[in-house]
């Protein structure tokens, strides 16, 4: 996808369809009461200490102005946002410790555009400090104070807590790629520090499953959250994983984590049996009497949101039918239209359940997505097909490798699009990998291997 275009696109659609604002008063003892109301509409919340009613009522004008008591019920929040509620209360109210929320909603805009465009208004005024974070129980958002305030303000941190921020980027393959260093890093951190993940939003169950004694927060979805979460008063070090490097060296996704992390080596990126979160019963018994046809197990996953990363149907027909004819086994892992009966359907599975499900696989087949990184870190040969880049980088990003961690074999194309690569390639590679003439290893796979194009070939190439 073209983000240059996507974003003029997308800011077009801001400049026509104007957001919905509401300010809040209300004591800050109640916020956590409220919030969750809020959160059943909207996550574009910015909080203010004290009454800011005057000041931002200056800055956005066409915002309606409530004031919440200690009785207002969440029916009342949810009429008023779907506007069947016309008298709640817009006559002052006179607050212990006032705590004032701008409230944003915009069905048909993303959310990242709005937000961008209120803190950057709030930014420009020059009327209010970056404060501290409000955090509610899955989500943190930013809390500002007035550069006029009349209180004394502690900028020294909280100590015994700590953040791993990940960046913008982030997407489950990702987080299964890294996962050993993040582990690592909590492993040696948590005896003497509370330690929180944030993320913006994607790998939030994901994170949930794989790291359970840390908190795990969706972050507010603005680039400008970034500062604010990093010069906060909550957190003693915050610890950004950033996905996209401008500029040499060349890294592999794994080096760039680890030295984020402080880690002077990345350490083994091979996730332990305890770590993998179980499959249900009744799919591990399915598996299991798959297993009984001493065929091989072939899990696929041909599809991703990202569509120039995606495998043609022409091609995908064409493998099956090849498998089908050796009467090996696929097992598709991710949701995909149009697959024959012959496939496995195991797609309705989360993406933490799919870790030890292929452990258990012969091989995984698939495109540059999250499958392939989990067979990179539980020991299963991979197989995968590129589009939209290559193993060492992509036009996008092109310092850092998104390569499956270990056991992998590549193939890409000059012209970018996956659909060059043929079928009958892809499954005579396959099938070498499977009978060893193409040998794969579980040793991490560096940048300078694949510079070197070890296990990586191009369509029109040789392979080496």
């Amino acid at each position: 996808m073209d983000l240059f275009k996507e974003k003029v696109k997308q800011n077009r659609q801001l400049l026509k369809q104007r957001e919905k604002l509401f300010i809040f008063l209300l004591e800050q003892e109640n916020v956590n009461s409220v919030i969750p109301n809020i959160e059943a509409y909207t996550h574009s919340i910015v909080a203010f200490k004290g009454n800011q009613r005057v000041s931002l009522s200056e800055m956005f004008p066409y915002a309606e102005v409530i004031y919440l008591n200690d009785d207002m019920s969440s029916q009342t929040i949810q009429g008023l946002f779907e506007k069947q509620v016309t008298d709640v209360s817009s006559s002052p109210i006179q607050y212990g410790n006032p705590l004032t929320l701008l409230v944003a909603i915009h069905p048909k805009i993303e959310p990242f555009l709005v937000n961008d465009s209120i803190l950057n208004r709030i930014h420009n005024s020059q009327n209010f400090l970056s404060y501290s974070l409000l955090h509610s129980k899955d989500y943190i958002y930013p809390f500002f104070i007035h550069e006029n305030h009349d209180f004394m303000y502690n900028y020294q941190p909280k100590k015994k807590r700590i953040a791993i921020l990940l960046d913008w980027f982030f997407g489950h393959g990702d987080v299964a790629a890294v996962y050993s260093q993040i582990k690592h890093f909590i492993q040696t951190h948590q005896k003497n520090y509370k330690i929180d993940l944030i993320t913006r939003g994607g790998p939030l169950r994901l994170l949930n499953d794989l790291f359970p004694n840390c908190r795990v927060y969706v972050h507010f979805d603005s680039f400008f959250i970034y500062e604010a979460i990093t010069k906060c008063n909550i957190y003693e070090n915050v610890y950004f994983l950033n996905t996209r490097l401008d500029n040499p060296p060349h890294l592999h996704l794994v080096d760039m984590v680890s030295r984020s992390l402080g880690l002077s080596e990345p350490v083994s990126h091979q996730m332990e049996e305890i770590d993998l979160p179980p499959l249900p019963e009744a799919i591990q018994l399915k598996v299991e009497k798959l297993k009984q046809h001493s065929k091989p197990l072939i899990g696929i996953q041909f599809h991703t949101q990202d569509p120039q990363r995606c495998w043609d149907q022409k091609n995908i027909s064409d493998f099956i039918k090849e498998c089908e004819q050796k009467s090996l086994i696929v097992i598709n892992l991710t949701p995909q239209k149009g697959l024959p009966q012959s496939v496995v359907d195991l797609s309705s599975l989360s993406v933490s359940q799919l870790f030890a499900l292929i452990k258990q696989l012969d091989i995984l087949v698939g495109i540059d997505s999250v499958c392939g990184h989990i067979a990179g870190v539980v020991g299963t040969p991979s197989l995968t097909i590129w589009g939209g880049g290559t193993p060492l980088a992509s036009g996008s990003n092109p310092y850092v490798s998104y390569r499956p961690a270990s056991n992998n074999y590549s193939v890409y194309t000059d012209s970018g699009d996956a659909k060059d690569i043929p079928s009958t390639l892809i499954f005579h590679r396959m099938m070498q990998i499977l009978k060893k003439d193409i040998r794969l290893t579980p040793e991490r796979i560096t940048i300078q291997q694949t510079q070197k194009m070890v296990g990586v070939e191009k369509v029109g190439g040789s392979s080496k």
